[in-house]
């Protein structure tokens, strides 16, 4: 079967297609110029084409980084420190990072740090406590959550 040869996009299709995928799931302003590019769309077109993404309410900064940081956390478990981190790789203003970041109920997080430190420690091998304590705050941090969060939370599930 013979392919068909790539008929380069035109600006209405190329907005068409660009809701369809912002339709899908929430898209950061930096994806969706990505797919964009992706696509073949020059930088001009891509600004128009976004600015009408935002305008039709496709696009949204605020509803994408809530969307992110309660997904994110709710399925890997990430913590804020980490969710922060990622968020500001979308370019998410820090106004907008901080709403994402309020949108996680503290009860819920602090319950899920101890969940993963109480599993993470029934597993760990370690020569002494302080070699233990060391790879629980490590895993902690690597997940993304609060140093100080973490050295309160070893200390309350080693009593």
């Amino acid at each position: 079967m013979k392919k068909l040869p790539d008929v380069p996009l035109t600006p209405d299709l190329a907005l068409k297609k660009a809701a369809r995928y912002c339709a899908l799931q929430e898209r950061s302003c930096k994806q969706m110029m990505q797919k964009l590019s992706d696509w073949g769309i020059n930088k001009n077109t891509a600004d128009d084409i976004i600015v009408d993404l935002i305008t039709n309410n496709f696009l949204n900064e605020e509803r994408f980084a809530v969307a992110f940081a309660t997904g994110k956390f709710n399925t890997k478990r990430w913590g804020k420190r980490k969710i922060e981190y990622e968020l500001k790789r979308h370019q998410i203003s820090s106004a907008n990072i901080n709403t994402a970041l309020s949108s996680i109920d503290e009860n819920t997080y602090l319950c899920t740090l101890k969940k993963l430190l109480t599993q993470r420690a029934q597993t760990v091998k370690a020569n002494n406590p302080f070699e233990r304590e060391q790879k629980l705050l490590n895993y902690a941090v690597q997940k993304g959550f609060e140093h100080t969060l973490i050295i309160e939370t070893i200390k309350n599930i080693e009593q």
